[in-house]
């Protein structure tokens, strides 16, 4: 199946921007996004399967196909594709968990070094989590392979 053809029907309304094939400025130079098969960028495969996995819980009874660390891991490849910050809670609305259900997979995906915590700049009451190198090469490896061309 060719990316392009892929759609999940959700609206793009309210989403981050994703990188055009020319890239994004930001601070006055160009970023390039890394670039999956067929011209699709590795962030939008990323929300390809984040629209999918949200599609489905409209089909299935609520829970059953639930992993929250997965959407988090997710959400934080997006991110970290279009330079942007996510912190605890911005976590724990995208993976639908308490805090402290959210906090106990955060520590899970730290303990196997896939993510870690700073101290917002902006605001040092809040926890920003971002992927570590590990995370976001495991990410762009598992998108490269995930519809071979």
């Amino acid at each position: 199946m060719d990316l392009r053809e892929f759609n999940t029907g959700f609206s793009s309304e309210g989403s981050r921007d994703v990188p055009d094939a020319g890239g994004v400025r930001m601070g006055g130079r160009s970023v390039v996004p890394l670039r999956a098969a067929g011209d699709v960028t590795l962030a939008e495969r990323a929300r390809q399967v984040l629209d999918a996995r949200l599609k489905c819980s409209g089909f299935f009874p609520r829970g059953v196909f639930r992993d929250s660390a997965w959407d988090m891991m997710l959400e934080l490849f997006i991110a970290s594709q279009s330079r942007q910050s996510l912190c605890v809670k911005d976590l724990m609305a995208v993976a639908n968990e308490t805090a402290t259900g959210a906090v106990r997979r955060i520590n899970s995906l730290e303990d196997a070094k896939l993510v870690s915590r700073r101290s917002d700049t902006d605001d040092h009451r809040r926890v920003c989590v971002e992927l570590t190198e590990a995370g976001r090469a495991a990410m762009e490896t598992f998108l490269r392979n995930l519809y071979p061309v």
